[in-house]
């Protein structure tokens, strides 16, 4: 197994692991997207705080539409992204995140059911033409003529 890491400052990074993971650097999206595509696991290694606990990150998507399971700690708004594309640890427990990694990585099947609903829930729940419809319907809500029904009135 080869681990793909993409960190833009190799120099600061001497782990004493370059026979084992490749550093990238900045890559174009066609690259991220062929690492991806090719991953067994992907990471969120977003710790908990005020800003992380509530913000979705694109990445969980990437993931996901390129059926990747991910390993995240279990934070509000990525359970919500993700849901059970990912195996969530502790909130800022590394051991208990890097305990996660290793389950997903003995489990074939787990990985393999992770990231088809990872690529389904991208697809048929969190993609553009999904949302788009959403987002019309609460502007559409916000600013309609008000009517003699509407609970604004009162």
């Amino acid at each position: 197994m080869v681990i793909r890491l993409t960190i833009s400052n190799r120099s600061r990074f001497d782990l004493g692991i370059a026979d084992r993971v490749l550093f990238t650097g900045f890559i174009s999206d066609e690259e991220m997207l062929r690492y991806l595509s090719t991953a067994d696991i992907c990471l969120d290694p977003n710790p908990s705080s005020p800003l992380n606990d509530v913000s979705t990150w694109i990445k969980v998507m990437e993931y996901g539409s390129c059926r990747s399971r991910v390993v995240s700690f279990d934070l509000k708004e990525t359970r919500i992204s993700a849901a059970d594309a990912a195996l969530y640890a502790t909130p800022n427990d590394e051991a208990a995140f890097a305990r996660a990694i290793v389950r997903l990585m003995d489990d074939p099947v787990k990985r393999r059911d992770m990231g088809d609903y990872g690529r389904a829930r991208v697809i048929n729940d969190l993609s553009w033409h999904v949302t788009s419809r959403n987002l019309l319907a609460a502007y559409a809500f916000l600013f309609a003529t008000p009517s003699a029904s509407s609970p604004f009135d009162r």
